[in-house]
């Protein structure tokens, strides 16, 4: 499978520095979001980006530019990692509580199910962590996947995957936008799809940022 297409290594650069909009990125890599914008309509990524996520924090280009390799080639401390030592994060995990989908209720988050703990560049102020006990996303997202949630961002955008919050507890939609109401669809076919009125855009928690699942 091809992970070198722009959009592939553009959420790579967000991954690694837990950003969500392109103004968020920007301030990272300290340049305009409008050249985060230009980009994006060329449809390629400038060389100073990665150079810039090397300088800052010893992210490696060949990860970023083709998802191989370690994903750092220095530590915090500015110290480069050994070949046979790559596999090992260089900034150690967090430990974030999760939430099965089906016992949530609305956006209160309270009596996790237990807790796991990811890596750092995953983990963030606004990150919420799923349990989905349903396979009702398969096959993108399938029963037992550890799903981040991030509920800062609500604003809906088309095709992107979002936790909603339904009768049944907290479920999974891909968002497609009209002009007075939200299609919600599965990535199962045999899965229905549905509307609601732009008003109810209150039963968005927030958007699916990253998947944690077997092979």
């Amino acid at each position: 499978m091809d992970t070198c297409s722009f959009e592939d290594i553009f959420r790579r650069f967000q991954s690694v520095t837990n950003t969500s909009t392109q103004q968020e990125l920007a301030d990272v890599l300290g340049i305009k979001q409008s050249t985060i914008s230009e980009s994006k309509k060329r449809g390629a990524i400038p060389p100073g980006w990665y150079l810039s996520l090397f300088e800052r924090g010893g992210v490696n280009p060949d990860w970023l530019r083709y998802g191989k390799g370690p994903q750092f080639l220095r530590t915090a401390e500015g110290l480069y990692l050994e070949p046979e030592s790559g596999a090992i994060p260089p900034k150690p995990g967090v430990s974030l509580p999760y939430f099965d989908s089906g016992g949530m209720s609305g956006k209160i988050w309270e009596n996790p199910s237990g807790s796991i703990v990811i890596p750092e560049s995953y983990a963030g102020r606004d990150i919420r962590v799923l349990r989905m006990v349903t396979d009702a996303f398969a096959p993108t997202v399938r029963q037992n996947a550890f799903v981040g949630v991030d509920v800062s961002c609500v604003t809906p955008s088309d095709g992107n995957v979002f936790a909603v919050s339904m009768p049944e507890g907290i479920v999974l939609k891909r968002v497609f936008c009209y002009s007075d109401t939200f299609l919600l669809r599965t990535d199962d076919a045999s899965q229905p799809s549905f509307s609601v009125p732009v008003a109810e855009a209150g039963c968005l928690i927030g958007r699916a940022m990253w998947v944690f699942q077997d092979l």
